[in-house]
């Protein structure tokens, strides 16, 4: 088919209907019906919003929220074009001499074609976008009405666009002639929404194309061919070219730019809006209906800001081509005159095209990145308002200890018991048989970093024997968490403390297993780096390997070498995790212990009160007796289960940060000082960071209780 015109059909529909396009019959009647429909609407749904916001879900709000102020921008948008009518005029005009001009010449008839079968496509895919979106968004609503269609209670009937209209909509008739005419009206509603959206890429698109017309033109007069039949009239056609581009440039500006204002305001809160819908409905009984109803909405939102973005950056960038492609043509070989038109050409076109957001500030995608990171950070916090913690112990800790048979309950427990044990103990045998064959013939420096991995796996085989020998003793401190979680629930300064205790236990088990992300990432990176295209066939064993280890067959070969490298970077990720929460979790448990201390403080404060005229409360005191009791049973659990590992870390820990000194010092002044240090720094810190961990685990119990007395 034939395209005559850039601005394709569905757009134009599109545009009669809501009286936009020029020349057009009943414009002003179109207009009027519009504006009071969309008024009377707004009114509605925002006496809904007043009305029931205290008795509807938070977020449930949100999503009706969302729905109205996306009506409300497609209001201020319909007048932002009415009252730019003229300019709109002037675009289709400027637009129309252009497919007149371009059929003269077959490139240029090739480039408009082209963008104008794009604009057509890119329009069809929105159309389609929008109606799914609009479908998928009233899909349950009428799903219900047939399942619920002799339902009794028709009171609880649900409406499309959620209304507080003045009649009763409960009558059969009624609610059915409602939801239909809510059904066309949202559907012609989203369509005009994405297609004026469909519009702007439309009118980018045709400047795109009349640019690469104008770098054709600059290339092909200043050619060798051509420059000795240059004329002046050539060059006064590029210059109104580039005229008629700026221009044009200037009128899209002119019509979209309080557009992207207003659309950047809103579509910012309506997004996590929607983002709060979505996050809230995680976990619900009707998680599916809700993410169904919203998301494609969610999506379409992001598509709308990323289009301005992504045509304020397409634009910037042709513009910019034009100044290039001037200056890479041979205009220096003209004459003078040719050439100081050209110069200016080439001035002006450094002064990029663009499209402003009121006036204020570019288009551009790094403003669609701003946007994305702002929803992510208020999804985030969404998050955190959802998920009010209900246990010390977060899943970040659990998780790993679930792995390792630690935590109780899991399955197959004995399973991961054996499993482990093996697993070490033939990782721990390769490891020093490898310190033992190697003692004489390696160097100490690489001795001592291999004695240290080796040292450290060691030291958490000992912590896990003993955190299975102590399980009931685990048991016991997680059964007396969960009860100091279950008494006092009432109590507003008991849960504050326990929540901020168990906030800040999250916090930390995150940052800890940021610091352990980078070490892996270090302590990996010179293994998985390393050039081995440049060794011989007989140089295959000088291969690194993340654990040095002597193994028992051949490991030179490509296929056995990866599969070596990949099960030693997951053993030592899993083992490494499991050592950092092992000592996360003690400090967690003296978090715990350090609130309810606070708790058993203030409690104090209440033995004796005025209202029992200044005399010993005696159910408080028992509480507080009670309180202290369990406060010391645990701190003697606590010591139970960490004074043996405490043993084994300080005499491991202190061999093992020798190990890491010694290798440190000596790598410097050698050739591969730099990888050797990387690797082995962060190793170093976090090694001193787990004796830290545990030492101030307990000048803090200490002083914590010293404090209380």
């Amino acid at each position: 088919m034939k395209i005559k015109n850039t601005v394709s059909k569905v757009i134009e529909i599109w545009l009669r209907i809501f009286g936009i396009w020029p020349n057009m019959s009943c414009v002003f009647l179109c207009r009027l019906f519009w504006s009071v429909s969309i008024i009377i609407e707004q009114i509605f749904q925002y006496r809904y919003i007043l009305m029931r916001s205290h008795l509807i879900e938070f977020s449930e709000l949100m999503h009706i929220l969302g729905s109205a102020m996306t009506y409300t921008i497609l209001l201020i948008k319909l007048v932002i074009f009415w009252c730019k009518q003229r300019t709109f005029n002037s675009l289709l005009t400027m637009m129309a001499i252009d497919w007149e001009k371009c059929s003269r010449k077959k490139f240029s008839m090739f480039v408009t074609s082209y963008n104008a079968k794009l604009s057509e496509r890119f329009a069809n895919m929105t159309m389609i976008l929008y109606s799914t979106a609009v479908i998928l968004y009233s899909t349950h609503i009428l799903r219900k009405h047939v399942d619920d269609g002799n339902a009794s209670n028709v009171s609880t009937r649900l409406l499309v666009l959620e209304m507080d209209l003045p009649f009763d909509t409960n009558k059969r008739f009624v609610y059915e002639s409602v939801i239909i005419v809510q059904f066309f009206y949202l559907l012609l509603c989203s369509d005009a929404i994405g297609l004026l959206n469909a519009s702007l890429i439309n009118l980018i698109l045709h400047i795109g194309g009349q640019i690469d017309i104008l770098r054709q033109s600059l290339m092909t007069i200043f050619s060798k061919k051509e420059k000795d039949n240059l004329s002046h009239f050539m060059i006064k056609k590029i210059i109104k070219k580039h005229q008629n581009i700026v221009t044009f440039s200037q009128h899209i500006e002119d019509l979209y730019s309080y557009i992207a204002m207003v659309l950047f305001v809103s579509d910012t809160l309506i997004i996590c809006c929607l983002g709060f819908t979505i996050v809230a409905s995680i976990g619900g009984s009707d998680v599916l209906k809700n993410i169904t109803r919203t998301f494609l909405f969610y999506l379409v939102m992001n598509m709308e800001a990323f289009i301005f973005c992504f045509a304020g950056e397409y634009l910037s960038a042709k513009s910019k081509s034009i100044g290039d492609a001037a200056y890479a043509s041979h205009w220096y070989e003209s004459g003078p005159r040719n050439s100081r038109i050209i110069l200016f050409l080439i001035m002006r076109s450094q002064i990029q095209l663009t499209i402003t957001i009121g006036k204020i500030m570019n288009l551009s995608l790094e403003r669609f990145t701003s946007v994305s990171l702002f929803q992510i950070c208020f999804i985030r916090i969404e998050k955190r308002m959802k998920q009010t913690p209900t246990s010390t112990i977060n899943r970040t800790i659990e998780i790993p200890l679930r792995i390792f048979g630690i935590w109780p309950g899991s399955p197959y427990i004995s399973f991961c018991r054996l499993f482990w044990t093996i697993a070490l103990v033939v990782t721990q045998s390769l490891q020093y048989r490898y310190i033992i064959l190697h003692l004489h013939t390696v160097d100490l420096s690489d001795l001592m970093d291999g004695l240290s991995a080796t040292l450290s796996f060691s030291q958490f085989s000992s912590k896990l024997i003993i955190f299975w020998f102590n399980q009931r003793t685990f048991d016991k401190i997680l059964t007396m968490m969960a009860m100091d979680w279950k008494k006092n629930s009432a109590a507003d300064f008991s849960t504050r403390v326990r929540t901020n205790k168990a906030i800040l236990s999250q916090n930390f088990a995150k940052t800890v297993f940021g610091i352990f992300s980078i070490v892996m990432t270090l302590y990996t990176a010179s293994v998985f780096t390393f050039d081995t295209n440049n060794l011989e066939e007989t140089d295959l064993s000088m291969r690194p390997l993340i654990l040095k280890m002597d193994f028992p067959f051949n490991s030179n070969t490509q296929f056995v070498y990866g599969l070596v490298l990949v099960t030693q970077f997951f053993c030592t990720v899993l083992c490494g995790c499991t050592v950092f929460m092992l000592n996360v979790l003690l400090v967690v448990l003296v978090l715990h212990l350090d609130g309810q201390i606070e708790i058993l403080g203030k409690w104090f404060t209440k033995i004796i009160s005025k209202q029992n005229g200044h005399r010993l409360n005696l159910a408080i005191m028992r509480k507080i007796i009670e309180k202290h009791q369990s406060i010391i049973i645990f701190s003697n659990r606590i010591n139970n289960l960490y004074s043996d590992i405490a043993l084994i870390l300080f005499v491991s820990d202190s061999l093992i940060i020798c190990c890491i000194g010694f290798v440190l010092v000596t790598a410097i002044g050698t050739p591969d000082a730099t990888e050797q240090i990387v690797r082995s720094l962060l190793f170093y810190v976090v090694t001193n960071l787990e004796a830290f961990i545990f030492c101030f685990a307990g000048e803090y119990l200490s002083n914590k209780v010293r404090n209380g007395r």
